[in-house]
């Protein structure tokens, strides 16, 4: 399966990774053993406000819309900057994240994780905290580099 972009208003440029991370950017590693597909969606450029709340629950699964899939070979490392404005009113600087397919298993209904911007995330062997996936090749996971995950988040609410 290949990587697709969708041409959603968000800018998804995705690239090998050169620098260390900076606004609206997150290193993306892979120390899996298999290829990884991931589904990024991002909140719709349109909505504003809500800043004051935590960002996991900022926005509900409905205003997300899918800016990419992308496939992760194992061992590889991207870079990927979202480009939007973020202000103190606009607070759309987070990126749901998604294993859809691990080898030839999938796509799968993985709820997936919200990482705010910017982060160092990992496709790891084992269950994590704040996300998990079972496939019959083993138990995976996306997870935020770091003792504390402080911009990773369970999957958003859904919207009432």
């Amino acid at each position: 399966m290949g990587s697709s972009l969708s041409p959603a208003a968000v800018l998804l440029l995705i690239a090998p990774a050169l620098a260390a991370c900076s606004e609206q950017t997150m290193v993306l590693r892979s120390v899996l053993a298999q290829e990884a597909s991931l589904e990024l969606r991002a909140p719709r450029l349109e909505l504003e406000g809500r800043c004051e709340q935590d960002f996991s629950q900022r926005f509900c699964a409905d205003e997300y819309e899918t800016i990419g899939v992308i496939d992760i070979a194992p061992g590889e490392e991207r870079r990927i900057t979202v480009s939007g404005v973020t202000s103190s009113d606009q607070c759309t600087d987070l990126v749901w994240m998604r294993l859809v397919r691990l080898e030839e298993v999938g796509p799968i209904d993985d709820p997936g994780t919200v990482i705010q911007l910017p982060a160092e995330v990992e496709l790891e062997q084992g269950a994590g905290q704040k996300h998990t996936v079972a496939f019959p090749q083993g138990t995976v996971r996306i997870d935020e580099l770091g003792p504390e995950d402080a911009n990773q988040g369970a999957h958003p609410p859904g919207c009432s």
